[in-house]
C-alpha cells in the first residue's frame, strides 16, 4: 500500500439519497469501513462522522506500514505483536505525541470494538475457508483484540486530568471585549478591516450563543438591521455541506435571534465600511465573515486562529486561562439566562428560550450542562433568601 496515497474522508450520497460520510484511500471507497459505519444504527451524520475519524489513525497506519488490513482479515490474518504495540500508539497519541484524552480513548477502543466484530462477521461469510477455521481465527483475534485494548488503555496514563473548562466570567468578556475592540491599542491585528472582522466575530458568538460552523455559514443577507436588529442562522442544504472540508453546520438547526444594538451598530460598520476590503474582485463572496488572505468565506479553522491571537494577547493572557470558541457560547448562556432570570422570567420560559437561541432540542439536557453557573448564581440567591 503507497504511503503516498491520500487517505480522506468525503461526504457523499447512499443509496436512499442521504448525505453521509466516506473512507476514501486514493479516491476509492474502502469496503469495510463503509460497510461498517453504513450498519450502525444511528442516522446522526455529525456520528457517523466522529465514528468513522475513529478509524483513521488505524488505516493510516497500515498504509504507511505498506499492509492491506481489509485483506489480512479477509484471509484470516491478525496482527503481530509489535503491530499491536504500533497501532494502540498511534490511536491513543495526536501528531505531537502528547496523549487523547481519556474518554476520547476509551471511544476510540469502543470504535474499534465495533468495527473489528463486523469485519470478522463479514470476512467470514464472505470466505472460503472452513467453518473450523473462521472459528479458530475469530478466537485469536479476539485475544489480539484484548492485547490491543489493554496497550491503548495502558497510553491513559499519560493523558491529562479529566476537568470541566472554567466559564468566563463577566469581567474576563469585559476583558476580551476591551482588548479587541477596534480603537484598542492592545488589539493584536494590525488592519483595521480585520479588527473590525474579528470584534463582530466575538460579539455574535457570545450574544447569539453561535457555534464556530455557524459563524463561518453565516450571509450578509442573514443580518437584520432594522429597528429591531436580528440575525437569522440557518441549516445549510446537504449538497452545501458536503462541499466543505471543515465539516461546518452538521449540529446547526435554523433560528433567527434578537442582537443589541451595539452588536448592530458593529455589524453595521463592518458590513457598510471595511467587508468589502476583504474581498477579492474575482471572488466575490455572500460569506459574513470574510477571510482577509483569499478573500473567500472564513474556515473554522480561521476561527480556532483568531482566537489563539487574541488568548495571546497580554492583557487577555494574563485574566483568561483559556480562550476557544465553546467558552464564548458557554459564556452567551449564561448571561442570556442571568438575563433572563433578572427580568423575572420563570424557569420554563428560560428554558425554552435559550433552547431556541442555542439550536438545541426542548428536551436537550445542553441547556442546563452550559447554563450551570448562573443556575449555581440563582441557588445562592435563593438560599441567601431563604436564611434572611
Amino acid at each position: 500500500m503507497n504511503s503516498q496515497v491520500p487517505l480522506e474522508i468525503r461526504q457523499g450520497r447512499d443509496a436512499l439519497g442521504r448525505l453521509r460520510p466516506y473512507l476514501l484511500l486514493g479516491g476509492i471507497p474502502l469496503l469495510l469501513p463503509n460497510l461498517w459505519i453504513s450498519g450502525l444504527p444511528t442516522r446522526r451524520e455529525n456520528t457517523l462522522d466522529a465514528y468513522l475519524r475513529d478509524l483513521v489513525p488505524l488505516f493510516r497506519w497500515a498504509r504507511e506500514s505498506a499492509l492491506n488490513i481489509e485483506d489480512r482479515l479477509r484471509r484470516g490474518v491478525g496482527f503481530r505483536e509489535f503491530e499491536l504495540s504500533q497501532i494502540a500508539e498511534r490511536m491513543t497519541k495526536t501528531g505531537s505525541g502528547h496523549a487523547y484524552a481519556i474518554s476520547t480513548i476509551n471511544r476510540k477502543i469502543e470504535a474499534l470494538r465495533s468495527f473489528f466484530e463486523f469485519a470478522i462477521d463479514y470476512s467470514s461469510e464472505v470466505s472460503d475457508a472452513s467453518l473450523e477455521h473462521s472459528n479458530l481465527f475469530r478466537t485469536s483475534f479476539e485475544a489480539q483484540q484484548k492485547k490491543l485494548f489493554k496497550k491503548m488503555r495502558a497510553h491513559k496514563n499519560e493523558s491529562p486530568e479529566p476537568g470541566q473548562s472554567e466559564e468566563l466570567t463577566e469581567e474576563q468578556i469585559r476583558i476580551i471585549l476591551a482588548v479587541i475592540h477596534p480603537l484598542s491599542d492592545t488589539n493584536p491585528f494590525s488592519s483595521m478591516s480585520v479588527r473590525v472582522r474579528n470584534y463582530c466575530i466575538v460579539r455574535v458568538a457570545i450574544e447569539v450563543l453561535a457555534r464556530r460552523a455557524e459563524l463561518v455559514l453565516m450571509e450578509v443577507a442573514d443580518v437584520i438591521l432594522s429597528k429591531n436588529p436580528e440575525l437569522t442562522i440557518k441549516s445549510p442544504g446537504a449538497g452545501f455541506r458536503s462541499k466543505r472540508r471543515d465539516r461546518a453546520s452538521m449540529k446547526t438547526r435554523g433560528r433567527t435571534v434578537p442582537i443589541t444594538s451595539s452588536t448592530a451598530a458593529a455589524l453595521t460598520l463592518y458590513i457598510e465600511e471595511y467587508r468589502d476590503q476583504l474581498m477579492k474582485s474575482r471572488r466575490p463572496t455572500t460569506a459574513l465573515f470574510v477571510s482577509n488572505k483569499d478573500g473567500r468565506r472564513l474556515t473554522v479553522g480561521a476561527i480556532n486562529q483568531i482566537l489563539s491571537v487574541v488568548s495571546a494577547a497580554p492583557e487577555v493572557a494574563l485574566h483568561v486561562p483559556r480562550l476557544h470558541p465553546h467558552s464564548l457560547r458557554v459564556a452567551g448562556a449564561n448571561r442570556a439566562r442571568r438575563e433572563m432570570r433578572n427580568g423575572g422570567v420563570s424557569t420554563i420560559d428560560q428554558i425554552e428560550s435559550l433552547s431556541f437561541m442555542g439550536g438545541w432540542r426542548q428536551e436537550s439536557p445542553m441547556v442546563r450542562k452550559y447554563t450551570r453557573v448562573a443556575i449555581s448564581e440563582n441557588l445562592k440567591i435563593v438560599i441567601n433568601k431563604d436564611g434572611e
